[in-house]
C-alpha cells in the first residue's frame, strides 16, 4: 500500500487500510502501524469503533483486495488472483483491475504486466528455479519458534537429499506442530488481533499453514508407496513455498513476539522458573511460576496457569494468571522492584481485598505439579 501511494497512485486512488481490531485496542494498533511503517498522508489509516461497524464481508489484503470505482460501485469484492495464492502476482492483478479503469502506476506502465502469465504469475521462463537453494529461514526473535525453524530447515534438507517419503513425511509432521505453536502464539499475545479470527491480521498466515499442509498432505497421497521417491521438481516446489512463508509471513511478526522483559523475570534464567511470595490483606504464601507455564501454590492446588499478555489499553504487559475456580488475576510488574500487584479481571465473590501482590525470592530448584487429585482445598 506504501509503494502504491508513493509510486504515484496515492493522488489518484483513495487507499484506505483498516485495523479490524475494534475500540481501543483498534486505535493503538492502526497508530503503532502508522508510526512503523511511516504511511503518507495519501492512505487513510482507520479503526473500527464499535462491534456493531465491523464489516459483514470482506478479507485482508493478502487474500484479495475490495476496488471501488469513482461512483462508489464496486469493481471487486475480492481481486484474484490474490497475493495468499500467487505471491506479487496478487498485488499487479490490482493493479491490472485498476488500468481497466483508466488509472496506472506512474513507476511501473501497464505494459510491464505483459511479461506476467495469465494468472497472475510470471512465466516459466522469467521464473528462478531455485533448485540448489536451501531452505533458509531468518531468524524471528523469539527462542521457540527460531529453535522450530531450525528443526523446518533440518528436515527439508532431509528431504531435499534423500526425496524420501520418509523424509516428506517428517516435513509434514514438523510443519504441522509448527504452525500449531505458531498459532497459539499469536493467540496468545493476541498478535495482529488474533482473536478476531478470519478478519484478523494473522488470518491470512494461518491460511497459508493450511495451504502448506495440505499441499505436503496431497504430496503424500500421490506418494503411498513408502519406499517410493518424491519428483526432484515437487521437492522444488515444496521447499520454495515454504520460503516464501518464511520471507512474507515469518517475517512480519520478527521481534514482535521476542519474549519480553517481563516473561523473562518470570521465567527466570534457569530451567525450571520462579518463586514469589504472594499476598494480600489476609497474608501471604509462596506460589511458584513454572517455566511451562503452569502456576503452582501449595496451599491452594489447582490447575492453575499463567501467560503474559500485552494490553493495548493500557499500553504495557501484564501477566495473566487463571487460577481455575480462584479466578483469574491481571498482575502489573515492577521489573526494578520485582514486584506485582493486580486484582480480579472481573468480580468474585472471593475478592474482599480489591487487591493482590507478589514479590519475587528467587530461582525454583524443580518444577513444582500439583497432583490430579489435588484439585480443592
Amino acid at each position: 500500500m506504501e509503494k502504491w501511494a508513493n509510486g504515484g497512485l496515492g493522488g489518484r486512488v483513495k487507499l484506505l487500510m483498516i485495523c479490524m481490531e475494534v475500540g481501543a485496542d483498534g486505535l493503538e494498533t492502526a497508530k503503532w502501524f502508522g508510526n512503523q511503517f511511516k504511511l503518507p498522508s495519501t492512505i487513510v489509516n482507520g479503526y473500527i469503533d464499535k462491534e456493531s461497524e465491523v464489516p459483514r464481508f470482506g478479507q485482508l489484503g493478502c487474500g484479495g483486495f475490495i476496488v471501488l470505482s469513482a461512483d462508489g460501485e464496486f469493481v471487486s469484492r475480492r481481486s484474484s488472483p490474490s497475493y495468499l495464492k500467487k505471491g506479487e502476482g496478487g498485488f499487479r492483478e490490482v493493479e491490472r483491475i485498476l488500468s481497466t479503469l483508466g488509472i496506472e502506476a506512474l513507476d511501473r506502465p501497464v505494459e510491464a504486466l505483459s511479461t506476467l502469465g495469465v494468472d497472475g504469475e510470471a512465466p516459466p521462463s522469467k521464473r528462478q528455479k531455485g533448485s540448489d537453494e536451501k531452505l533458509q529461514l531468518a531468524s524471528v526473535g523469539n527462542a521457540q519458534m527460531d529453535e522450530e525453524h531450525a528443526e523446518l530447515v533440518a528436515a527439508a534438507a532431509d528431504l531435499a537429499k534423500h526425496r524420501s517419503v520418509a523424509s516428506l513425511r517428517r516435513l509434514r509432521d514438523v510443519w504441522a506442530e509448527h504452525s500449531a505453536h505458531e498459532e497459539a502464539l499469536f493467540e496468545q499475545r493476541n498478535f495482529g488481533g488474533a482473536r478476531s479470527g478470519d478478519l484478523s491480521g494473522t488470518a491470512s498466515h494461518r491460511e497459508h499453514h493450511t495451504a502448506i499442509l495440505q499441499s505436503l498432505d496431497e504430496l503424500l497421497r500421490a506418494n503411498c508407496d513408502p519406499t517410493g521417491v518424491v519428483a526432484e521438481e515437487r521437492v522444488h516446489e515444496m521447499l520454495a513455498e515454504l520460503q516464501r512463508h518464511g520471507d512474507v509471513y515469518d517475517s512480519g511478526y520478527a521481534d514482535k513476539l521476542e519474549e519480553s522483559a517481563v516473561e523473562k523475570l518470570i521465567k527466570g534464567s534457569g530451567v525450571h522458573g520462579t518463586k514469589w511470595m504472594w499476598s494480600d490483606a489476609q497474608g501471604e504464601f509462596e506460589v511458584a511460576f513454572n517455566r511451562d507455564g503452569s502456576f503452582y501454590s501449595q496451599d491452594y492446588l489447582r490447575d492453575a496457569h499463567w501467560k503474559c499478555e500485552y494490553i493495548f489499553r493500557k499500553s504495557r504487559e501484564h501477566v495473566i494468571i487463571d487460577w481455575a475456580d480462584l479466578g483469574v488475576f491481571e498482575m502489573k510488574v515492577d521489573l526494578a522492584g520485582r514486584t506485582m500487584v493486580g486484582a480480579y479481571t472481573t468480580s468474585h465473590p472471593n475478592d474482599s481485598t480489591g487487591s493482590w501482590k507478589a514479590k519475587y525470592i528467587g530461582e525454583l530448584e524443580e518444577t513444582l505439579k500439583h497432583e490430579a487429585a489435588c484439585c480443592t482445598t
